[in-house]
């Protein structure tokens, strides 16, 4: 046998002071109509408020002094404190206080009560009621009277929600119902509950990491637990709510859902990978914080594990890492190395081929001709190399990110990747040019033509001639001199 549903203390202490909206006054004289238990109760609470308001009337009057008689014989005065009005001011206002606070202090009450007593309500009262699905504002779906949930819209949101709802335990019959929402919480292994109290509702929140929906809140009326609003939050989707409907719904040509997910269902969405989103932010930083060049920083990939590799010039710059994005995002991990560190470096920074001979470099008696002063010779060569390492470390770079992004092409984010490219072609471009005018005396001047990016292997064949005819060689020969020269000027 089912036990019976009554009206809370806090409903009937509402009535009686006039604090309920219309709605729910109408919900507690209906109520009220056919509970024999619930009326006397709520004669007794009326009868309480009318004696505290009663209380409080007297106190005022007490405290006004009445005038004395026109013709009166003044009495003689004798000194006595009047206790009399103190008492009936404190009465009314012990009566205030428990009128406008006693709803603000009832008894903490569990998630498993609560959703007891809605259930009572609902098998006394049963759960046909209209609702209405909401994503973002638009009204997906819905239903009237229990009957089944048909669909108001066919935009691809809205289709792959509902195909979520239908394969959860609110798919079926009327998704406001209690029943439901217990027979889904005692389905998880691991969950916490959290109640909350408002005026007109209480608000039950359950959390889990073990199901498909990682969040479900459903809100109970305050006064017969009546079920209003229920909010589900799939782990993968945007979060979804089902409410009561109050007023009418949309009637143009309604759809059954479950044609939409049988006969119409729209091809799968990709839901992109969290920690691929997480590496494509990590390259896009690296860039924004000017570690792109190759020889500083790097994103690796293992599994779902992202990490950065660095190598830093001091402390001051490793600080500057940590403080930046990547302490905001727990996902990413960081490995920072001081360059004075004796580390193995492989595969943090590109390699750099040198010539095999201990001579000077091929090009020595030219830059003896070309420069009478050492420094000048010296100053020549450096800029150059140094440039030359500036293209291997960013082709090197370059070529980091395209094979990244060849791994990716399943994430919207590859997008992101692509823009990434493209602006590291344009600076490894304009660190060619630099180079070729540096070595303008050597080479000639540059061609009209726009520079192309140069790929890894071409960047370090150029680097590796360089070195061969500025730095060291295998030995003077005006040939390999020739022959060099007309590489390099090929390559640029």
């Amino acid at each position: 046998m089912t036990k019976p549903v009554h009206l809370t203390e806090e409903a009937l202490l509402e009535l009686a002071t006039g604090r309920l909206s219309h709605r729910d006054q109408l919900a507690v004289e209906t109520h009220l109509e056919g509970c024999e238990f619930c009326r006397e109760r709520h004669e007794q609470v009326e009868f309480a408020c009318s004696a505290f308001l009663s209380v409080a009337k007297l106190g005022l009057k007490e405290v006004i002094e009445p005038p004395a008689p026109r013709f009166a014989v003044p009495a003689p005065k004798v000194f006595a404190f009047s206790w009399k009005p103190i008492v009936a001011i404190t009465l009314s206002c012990i009566c205030v206080f428990a009128i406008l606070f006693y709803p603000r202090t009832v008894p903490k009450v569990s998630a498993a009560e609560l959703l007891s007593s809605a259930v009572q309500y609902e098998n006394h009262a049963g759960d046909a009621r209209a609702f209405k699905v909401q994503v973002r504002g638009e009204t997906c779906a819905g239903g009237q009277l229990s009957e089944t949930m048909v669909s108001f819209q066919s935009s691809a949101r809205c289709s792959h929600v509902l195909r979520r709802i239908q394969e959860s335990p609110w798919g079926h019959g009327n998704p406001l119902s209690a029943k439901t929402y217990v027979k889904w919480r005692n389905s998880l292994g691991r969950h916490h509950d959290q109640v909350t109290k408002r005026e007109a509702f209480y608000g039950i929140r359950t959390s889990t990491g073990s199901d498909a929906i990682r969040e479900a809140t459903l809100e109970l009326r305050t006064t017969d637990y009546h079920a209003t609003k229920l909010t589900l939050d799939f782990s993968d989707d945007e979060e979804i709510s089902i409410l009561e409907a109050t007023e009418p719904l949309p009637a143009p040509q309604p759809t059954p859902v479950s044609d939409i997910v049988t006969k119409r269902e729209p091809a799968p969405q990709h839901i992109d990978d969290p920690n691929d989103l997480s590496e494509v932010q990590a390259w896009m930083t690296l860039r924004q914080l000017n570690a792109d060049s190759g020889w500083e920083a790097i994103v690796f990939r293992n599994g779902p594990q992202v990490q950065v590799r660095a190598v830093v010039n001091d402390e001051e710059r490793r600080q500057q890492l940590v403080k930046s994005f990547f302490a905001a995002n727990h996902g990413i991990g960081l490995e920072i190395h001081l360059l004075t560190d004796k580390s193995n470096y492989e595969g943090i920074l590109p390699n750099r081929a040198r010539p095999s001979g201990n001579e000077p470099g091929l090009a020595e008696r030219w830059l003896e001709q070309q420069f009478q002063e050492g420094d000048a010779r010296t100053r020549f060569s450096n800029t150059a190399l140094h440039l030359s390492q500036q293209v291997v470390g960013r082709a090197f770079f370059i070529a980091a990110l395209q094979q990244r992004q060849l791994a990716l092409t399943h994430c919207s984010c590859s997008r992101d990747l692509s823009h990434l490219i493209s602006a590291e072609k344009q600076s490894l471009s304009g660190l060619q040019a630099d180079l070729h005018r540096s070595l303008e005396p050597l080479i000639g001047s540059a061609s009209n033509s726009p520079l192309r990016p140069l790929t890894l292997v071409e960047a370090r064949d150029l680097d590796t001639a360089l070195e061969d005819l500025l730095s060291a060689s295998a030995g003077q020969d005006e040939a390999a001199f020739d022959a060099r020269v007309q590489q390099i000027r090929s390559v640029l």
